[in-house]
């Protein structure tokens, strides 16, 4: 006859094993949405319910122990149940690897669309420099059809004259962006900033590498015309200054020999042919100065503000004038080092242009969120507010612009150089006030 402990050897713990293995078998088919395990779980219930006849025959206290037989079947019993757990555990890493190809078919598809859909020309080279693929920009770009190109090397595309040190190729290496001269299929040169970067494989080495080239030609012509005309202006403006400073000296010569020889209203007008002669002389100056920084502009770097400032308001001709300057003593901020002449510029305009007998020029310097904040506020008439918005706004100069204050478009340049804001506002009761406003360093 079975024991107890025969029973629940052979008969009881198999039992709750399949019982197990079938519910666990019912969840996960629920949660994966596959009915495939079904026939898994048919076979485990036949085997539950050989185990379940075997417990009512105990009950009934019939049969004998088979104790090799029920070991078999015990076994049996157990290798299924954990089989039920291996292989839908094995279901549940596949239907995950599933979705993730998927998403990366999915990520693949859009990422194509957006090579194809690209405005710049992009290729792709293989583990030997060849290309094995090219974006529709890259045929429009280069006059190249796809079958054209596919299994070439790059070279193909390089102007016979342009120089090629690490070689068209795709090489391994590292990302890299620079200029570079292409031809097209018709012969035509072009002008393309070229991004490579390597591509690499599972397993870290280089595969092959993308590049994408943007059709820079229209800005290249852009930049060589711009050259020219500063060539030009600087040509323009030397003949220029140079016959005018002439001419005006010899104009400006003969009034003062007027001017010290006559008298009455000769010496006047004398006098106002030689005040109107050296406000010409520095307007051509000035413009001088612009024309020099059109051409030949500043990169910002850090400058100590308070000896700077000190510099300008003791050496400017203050002619009466009080100066007062209210600063920190450790500013720096980044700007060219014509910063100085800027500041320079809007005191002496500030003074010059005053109409009282002693002006009041207030130099002062703040900091607020890592800008600093440079005001220079006069008592004057002010500045006409169409000179204002010329040199701020984006307004046009309409033929009744009749502005001559030089100085102020210089002090605009190099503000704008400096990566500054420059800006204009009344002063209260009278006068102007005017800001720079500066990165700090």
């Amino acid at each position: 006859m079975t024991t107890p402990a025969g029973f629940v050897g052979f008969t009881l713990v198999p039992a709750i094993a399949l019982g197990l293995g079938i519910a666990y078998s019912l969840v996960s088919i629920r949660r994966l949405d596959d009915y495939r395990p079904l026939v898994l779980v048919a076979l485990l219930g036949l085997m539950a319910a050989h185990q379940a006849n075997e417990a009512v025959q105990y009950a009934r206290d019939v049969g004998s122990l088979d104790a090799f037989g029920e070991l078999v079947e015990t076994g049996a019993n157990l290798l299924a149940s954990l089989t039920s757990y291996f292989l839908l555990g094995f279901l549940r890493e596949q239907r995950r690897m599933s979705e993730r190809l998927r998403e990366q078919a999915h990520d693949l598809r859009r990422m194509n669309r957006a090579i194809d859909a690209s405005g710049h020309a992009v290729y792709i080279t293989d583990g030997e420099g060849r290309i094995d693929y090219v974006n529709p920009a890259f045929e429009e770009l280069t006059g190249y059809a796809a079958d054209e190109v596919l299994g070439e090397r790059p070279d193909v595309l390089r102007a016979a004259d342009a120089s090629d040190t690490d070689g068209e190729t795709g090489a391994p290496g590292h990302d890299r962006e620079d200029e570079r001269v292409y031809r097209r299929a018709n012969g035509e040169r072009y002008h393309a900033r070229r991004t490579r970067a390597p591509i690499f494989g599972p397993d870290g080495q280089q595969q092959g590498s993308v590049t994408i080239q943007t059709d820079i030609t229209d800005r290249k012509r852009l930049e060589n015309d711009l050259r020219e005309s500063l060539r030009q202006l600087r040509v323009f403006d030397r003949i220029l200054r140079h016959n005018f400073h002439n001419d005006m000296n010899v104009i400006k010569g003969y009034a003062e020999m007027i001017q010290a020889g006559g008298d009455g209203q000769v010496a006047r007008c004398a006098e106002i042919v030689v005040d109107r002669s050296e406000r010409l002389l520095h307007t051509v100056d000035k413009e001088h100065e612009i024309t020099k920084r059109l051409s030949n502009p500043q990169s910002p770097e850090p400058v100590e503000l308070a000896p700077l400032i000190e510099s300008v308001v003791s050496n400017v001709d203050s002619h009466g004038a009080t100066l007062t300057v209210q600063q920190p003593a450790d500013v720096v901020v980044r700007a060219t080092r014509d910063i100085r002449l800027a500041i320079d510029e809007l005191v002496t305009n500030a003074i010059d242009h005053s109409d009282r007998d002693t002006p009041t020029v207030t130099v002062d310097v703040a900091v607020h969120d890592g800008t600093a904040v440079i005001s220079v506020a006069d008592d004057g008439p002010g500045i006409p507010e169409m000179e204002r918005d010329i040199l701020t706004t984006e307004r046009d100069i309409e033929p009744l612009y009749h502005g001559s204050g030089v100085g102020l478009w210089l002090v605009t340049l190099i503000v704008q150089q400096s990566d500054g804001q420059l800006a204009f506002h009344e002063n209260e009761p009278r006068g102007s006030v005017v800001t720079i406003r500066l990165p700090t360093a």
